[in-house]
């Protein structure tokens, strides 16, 4: 069975560098990139063993924060490694959590820009889910596809080709996904295979003469942005949050219920947050410019503790104040999952995202992304 692929320009000059040198691959991505029955153990180990060379992997899947969560981590997983390769596989989390459609091309562009700015050669990945269209027919895939198109960058639509091979009874879902989404070791393999397979095409494709990085194709592209950490300054009532450290390494600010962020936007506009979520987790209201908007945070995800993403629906404009309370209340999710016992609802803040239509030097205690 072959993959539903897109050459466009190929990774030649990248496949011909991985031969000559031992290099670094990153896999960007979502839960299913992160999980431990993943693609990316046997697919690193078909491409080390394509290219004769020690290439070290390097994992940068989060939960379902889609392309806003990997764009935003791009400096601390992806770009200080300097890899040659960089896997993007963020389809299938905008697929779940919704951000704004108009959000999404202008986020992978974003991503697009940084590692091709870093010298980074990029390939796109779609993987499968039971509870949508997928292909060309889901709207969020042809943001994707429409970015790819406009860069030259390969893209390999792992979904499309299951769903067709399910539908025609060829494989069996339960065999290869645990729950629609997420690969059983068995599926994991049949995904390596699969993204190997469409990579020999990719690899072989006839180079083509280096050009410059074309124009951003939105105007409203995400190249420029960064992360704003919290601090106490920022909590209404200081006294009660603290910090803490998701898995060990990423820091937070952890915010008790009925209280909030209130912050004075700068030259930048908020786009949303960068959160730790769990059992902990419950809803939040945004208020700024006159209007409040509520934002769950809860679904059957979190059982256990993720890095995850909240997209504002409007981002918040610059020079606005902004409040953000944390309510002691948690909505269930589309499915109805009721939330676990978690206490009283914390925010467990990692930062607030900020988006810039210019480069330039960010603000205090501001880390570029």
């Amino acid at each position: 069975m072959r993959a539903d692929l897109r050459v466009r320009d190929g990774l030649r000059a990248c496949a011909d560098l991985l031969k000559r040198q031992s290099g670094r691959i990153v896999y960007a991505g979502n839960s299913v990139t992160a999980q431990q029955a993943s693609y990316r153990v046997p697919l690193h180990e078909r491409l080390v063993d394509r290219f004769g060379r020690a290439h070290a992997a390097v994992g940068a899947g989060l939960g379902a924060a889609g392309a806003m969560g990997t764009l935003f981590t791009l400096p601390d997983l992806v770009l200080r490694h300097a890899p040659q390769l960089c896997f993007v596989e963020c389809s299938v989390g905008d697929i779940g959590t919704g951000p704004p459609e108009q959000s999404i091309g202008p986020v992978v562009e974003g991503i697009v820009r940084r590692l091709e700015a870093a010298g980074t050669a990029v390939c796109l990945l779609h993987l499968y889910r039971d509870d949508c269209a997928l292909g060309d027919a889901n709207p969020v895939v042809r943001a994707y596809e429409r970015v790819a198109d406009h860069y030259g960058i390969p893209s390999i639509d792992i979904g499309a080709t299951l769903a067709r091979a399910f539908d025609r009874q060829q494989m069996a879902r339960t065999d290869l996904l645990m729950d629609g989404i997420h690969t059983t070791a068995a599926g994991a393999g049949v995904v390596a295979d699969l993204i190997a397979g469409a990579l020999d095409e990719i690899f072989d494709a006839p180079p083509r003469a280096a050009t410059a990085m074309p124009p951003p194709l939105h105007a409203d592209h995400f190249e420029f942005c960064s992360l704003l950490r919290p601090s106490p300054a920022m909590v209404r009532d200081p006294g009660r949050c603290r910090y803490g450290r998701f898995r060990l390494a990423y820091p937070y600010l952890a915010i008790e219920a009925d209280n909030a962020v209130v912050l004075q936007t700068a030259a930048d506009s908020i786009v949303g947050l960068l959160l730790v979520t769990g059992p902990h987790c419950g809803d939040l209201a945004l208020a700024a410019d006159g209007g409040v908007s509520e934002y769950r945070t809860w679904d059957r995800w979190c059982e256990g503790e993720l890095l995850r993403t909240v997209v504002f629906r409007e981002p918040v404009r610059p020079q606005a104040t902004m409040t953000l309370e944390v309510l002691d209340r948690c909505t269930r999710d589309d499915r109805g999952t009721p939330p676990l016992d978690g206490g009283r609802r914390l925010l467990k803040l990692a930062a607030l995202m900020k988006h810039s239509r210019h480069g330039g030097a960010g603000d205090d205690g501001e880390q570029r992304a």
